[in-house]
C-alpha cells in the first residue's frame, strides 16, 4: 500500500488510451518454485513470470570442473491465457560467475509447446549478441558475479492460447573451470525481456445502481440504501489474471473536486490463469451530493507497471487508463434551435454539450434546425459544427426547462473579382476549396458584376484559384466571417489601344484583334471596333499578346485598307498607340481626284469648243 500511495492523482488523458498503443517490452523473471508445476507436459520448478518477488532457498545452478557447460530451462507459467504476438528484440538477462577469468560460449533457444509437451514452434539454436562481463573482456566469466544481456533481433512469433513458452540458456566454459548461473534474487534478477504486442487491457467500464442495474443516471431523492454507484471493470490479460496487480479508481464531481481518490478496487472474478478479470468499487453518496456530471477514472496496473514504479517512480507505459461519466441529480429538457446568420434554420448541424473536456450529449438538428436533449442542472459549453466546421461555442447554464436559440457563424458570402483598375471581372472561372477541406469539381463563373454568391457556408478560410482566358490570374485564401462582399483584385490589366492615321487623327471604326497563339482558347482574346476617339479597351490576363489593327474605308471615292501589328507584354495597365502611316493615301491617287480632273478637262474642252464657233 505504501507503493500505491506514491501514485499521482489519476485524471483522464489522451496519453493513456484504453486500447493497444504499440508493443511493450515486458519483463518475465526467472524463479525456482518450492513446489513443482506441470507445464508443457513436464513437472518443473523452473518457471518465469512477471512477479518481482524472490526466494532464498535455491538461487543458482552450478557445474564443477570437468563438465563443459550449464544448461537451464525456464517455462512461462501460467501458460498463455490468450494469444500473444512477440515481435522485435528478444532479450535474456542472466547472472553468472566462475573461479577465474575464462571465455564462454552463449546460446539461446525458444520453443512454443502445447499442454501435452508437443513442439509447436522452435526458434532453433541462437547465438545471441552478448553484452556484459569484466571490463575489456566482454562475454567472459570471472570470479565476481556479472550480469549478461543476451540479445536476438528481428524475431517474430505468435503464441496460441493455453500453450507455453520455454527458453533454454546454455553457457559453455569448457571443463577447466567451474560455473554458476544465478537467478530468483533481488541481487541477481535473471529474466527475459520480450517485445509483446499483447498485454493487459481495460476492456470495459460501467456503473450500476444498488440493484445491479446498468445505469448512468442516479438521484439524490433515493433512500440511503439506494444511493450507491458501483463502478465495475472488465480487464483482460493474455498472461493470466495474476499479472494484474491492482486497479485504482478516482471519481471527480461536477465542482471539480474529487469524491474518491486512488481507491483500490476489489477483484470480483478471475483466477491466476484466467484471461478476463473483473473489479468493482462501491461509491456511496448522500442526499446533499452536488448535482451534475461525475467523471470516473480507473487506472489498471500490471506487474510490469508496479515493478517499474518501484524503481523509476513512473509506471509509463505499462498502465492502462479508462473513464466514463455518470450523473447525480434531476434532468431537464433542453430545446435547441440552430440558425445561420440570416436566421434561417440549419438542418443537419451537429450539436454537442460539453462538461469540461467530456462530451455529455450530442446529436443532429432536424429539418427545422431543432435538437432536443435532457441535461442535468449545471454549466455546459454548447458547440455547433456545420459542414464539419466549428461555427459556435457558447457557455450555457441549465437550471430548469431551457430553450436555446443559437445563431451560428454560417453566412451567405459574396466574392467579387476585379481587374487591376477595379472594374468587374466577368466570366472568370473560380475553383474553390472550403474550410472543411472539400473542393469544387466544377468552377463557379463570375457574373457581369464579377461576382458569385454562396448560401449557408461556415466561417473559415476559402482557398481560390481564379482563371481568366485560361490563365491563372489569382490564387489566394479569404477568411470568411460575414456575408462580405469580399473583393479580390486579380492580375487582369487594362490595355487601351488607340489607332491613328498617318496624320495623327483617330481612326473611328478600326477593328482591333488581341491574340495569343497557342492558348487553349484558340488564340483570340479580344476583338473590338474603335470609337470616335480611335480607342478600344481590353481586359486581359498577364502575358504576351499580338495586337493587330485593321482599317477598311473609302477616301475620295477610293476604297482603302490598312493593317498593322505589334507585340506587347502586359504586366500592368498600359496604353498602346498604333499608327497607320499609309492612311490617308495621297490625294492625287484617289478616284475622286481623278474624276474631278476628268470633269475639269471636259468642261474646258466644251468651253473652248463654243468660243471657236463664236
Amino acid at each position: 500500500m505504501l507503493l500505491l500511495a506514491c501514485l499521482p492523482l489519476i485524471q483522464p488523458s489522451r496519453a493513456w488510451p484504453a486500447t493497444r498503443s504499440g508493443p511493450k517490452a515486458l519483463q518475465f523473471y526467472f524463479h525456482y518454485g518450492s513446489s513443482a508445476q506441470t507445464v508443457a507436459g513436464v513437472s518443473t520448478n523452473y518457471i518465469a513470470n512477471t512477479l518481482a518477488t524472490f526466494q532464498n532457498v535455491k538461487n543458482h545452478d552450478s557445474k564443477a570442473s570437468g563438465q563443459p557447460k550449464v544448461q537451464v530451462d525456464f517455462y512461462l507459467y501460467p501458460p498463455f491465457a490468450g494469444q500473444v504476438r512477440l515481435s522485435g528484440e528478444w532479450q535474456v538477462i542472466v547472472f553468472a560467475n566462475s573461479s577465474a577469468l575464462h571465455p564462454a560460449i552463449w546460446n539461446l533457444e525458444f520453443w512454443e509447446k502445447s499442454s501435452s509437451g508437443s513442439i509447436v514452434w522452435d526458434s532453433g539454436a541462437i547465438t545471441p549478441t552478448v553484452l556484459g562481463g569484466p571490463s575489456g573482456n566482454n562475454g567472459y566469466i570471472d570470479v565476481p558475479i556479472y550480469g549478461y544481456t543476451l540479445t536476438t533481433t528481428n524475431m517474430t512469433h505468435a503464441f496460441q492460447t493455453a500453450n507455453a513458452l520455454e527458453v533454454e540458456i546454455s553457457i559453455n566454459t569448457g571443463s577447466t573451470v567451474p560455473l554458476s548461473v544465478w537467478y530468483d534474487s533481488s541481487h541477481e534478477p535473471s529474466r527475459m525481456i520480450l517485445p509483446s504486442n499483447d498485454y493487459m487491457l481495460i476492456s470495459g467500464i460501467s456503473t450500476k445502481d444498488a440493484n445491479g442495474t446498468l445505469r448512468t443516471v442516479f438521484f439524490t431523492f433515493w433512500s440511503a440504501a439506494q444511493r450507491s454507484v458501483t463502478v465495475g471493470t472488465l480487464s483482460t490479460d493474455p498472461f493470466g489474471g495474476y499479472d494484474i496487480s491492482s486497479e485504482l479508481v478516482s471519481i471527480r464531481g461536477p465542482t471539480g473536486s474529487y469524491a474518491v481518490t486512488n481507491q483500490t478496487m476489489q477483484k470480483t472474478s478471475g483466477t491466476m490463469q484466467s484471461f478476463g478479470s473483473s473489479f468493482s468499487y462501491n461509491f456511496q453518496y448522500d442526499s446533499t451530493a452536488p448535482r451534475g456530471n461525475y467523471t470516473v477514472t480507473v487506472l489498471a496496473l500490471d506487474n510490469n507497471a508496479v515493478n517499474q514504479l518501484a524503481s523509476t517512480a513512473s509506471y509509463y507505459p505499462f498502465a492502462q487508463l479508462a473513464s466514463l461519466v455518470f450523473s447525480i441529480g434531476l434532468q431537464y429538457p433542453v430545446h435547441v434551435r440552430v440558425m445561420d446568420a440570416h436566421g434561417a434554420a440549419l438542418q443537419g448541424a451537429r450539436v454537442g454539450f460539453f462538461s469540461g473536456q467530456i462530451e455529455y450529449a450530442s446529436g443532429l438538428t432536424s429539418t427545422n434546425g431543432t435538437y432536443g436533449v435532457s441535461l442535468f442542472t449545471g454549466d455546459f459549453t454548447v458547440r455547433v459544427w456545420w459542414e464539419s466546421v466549428p461555427v459556435l461555442s457558447q457557455n450555457v447554464t441549465v437550471k430548469g426547462i431551457t430553450s436555446l436559440n443559437l445563431t451560428t457563424a454560417v453566412f451567405y458570402p459574396t466574392f467579387r473579382f476585379v481587374t487591376d483598375v477595379k472594374t468587374p471581372l466577368a466570366g472568370a472561372l473560380v475553383f474553390l476549396r472550403f474550410p472543411n477541406g472539400s473542393a469544387t469539381l466544377l468552377p463557379y463563373t463570375t457574373d457581369s458584376q464579377g461576382s458569385f454568391s454562396l448560401k449557408q457556408q461556415p466561417q473559415g478560410n476559402y482557398s481560390m484559384l481564379v482563371l481568366f482566358q485560361g490563365v491563372n490570374v489569382a490564387e489566394t485564401a479569404v477568411g470568411v466571417s460575414s456575408d462580405g462582399p469580399f473583393v479580390l483584385t486579380t492580375k487582369v490589366f487594362l490595355l487601351t489601344v488607340i489607332v491613328k492615321d498617318g496624320g495623327g487623327s483617330p481612326l473611328n471604326g478600326s477593328s482591333v484583334l488581341v491574340s495569343s497563339p497557342g492558348r487553349a482558347n484558340g488564340g483570340a482574346d479580344g476583338y473590338l471596333l474603335t470609337g470616335t476617339k480611335g480607342e478600344a479597351n481590353f481586359s486581359l490576363a498577364e502575358g504576351s499578346y499580338t495586337v493587330t489593327a485593321e482599317y477598311h474605308g473609302v477616301y475620295f471615292l477610293s476604297p482603302i485598307t490598312s493593317t498593322t501589328g505589334v507585340q506587347v507584354t502586359l504586366n500592368t495597365d498600359r496604353s498602346l498607340v498604333m499608327t497607320m502611316k499609309n492612311l490617308p493615301p495621297p490625294f492625287w491617287l484617289t478616284l475622286g481626284f481623278q474624276l474631278l480632273i476628268a470633269a475639269i478637262v471636259i468642261i474646258l474642252a466644251i468651253f473652248l469648243l463654243f468660243r471657236r464657233r463664236d
